[in-house]
């Protein structure tokens, strides 16, 4: 990956990182509380997790058809955190080393990895500001 590259996978680990830690100091209650259009603050970071693992499969499996979404499953409220982070983390460990032009599956149709990790770095952090 050139500069520009690693920037932007640097930028979306920051940014899911942010949102783990985020969602860590949060108490019940405040994971419970609504949060449109996600349901509440927990559905939002689980959304995020199934996003980012749904990336991660995306990339991991760069085949001609797409690959049926995993789904992440529903833990208590206070999980939701460790999910973003793990989740998180397989995306990046899928990412490392990928050139960026490599096409990859995002949302039922192939693009560059660095078009992945720009969109999935969009709804990360705008999920964070919602939480915020």
């Amino acid at each position: 990956m050139v500069e520009s590259e690693r920037a932007g996978v640097s930028a979306l680990a920051a940014e899911i990182d942010r949102v783990a830690r985020r969602l860590r100091g949060l108490s019940q209650a405040r994971l419970r509380q609504p949060l449109p259009p996600y349901g509440t603050v927990a559905d939002a970071g689980h959304r995020l997790a199934q996003l980012l693992a749904d990336a991660a499969l995306g990339v991991e499996h760069r085949a001609d058809a797409h690959p049926a979404s995993r789904p992440v499953p529903r833990l208590r409220d206070t999980a939701v955190a460790d999910q973003v982070a793990v989740t998180g983390h397989d995306l990046l460990a899928a990412l490392a080393d990928l050139p960026a032009d490599t096409q990859v599956w995002h949302e039922e149709r192939q693009l560059p990895a660095a078009d992945l990790v720009a969109a999935t770095h969009a709804t990360t952090r705008a999920i964070k500001l919602a939480i915020d």
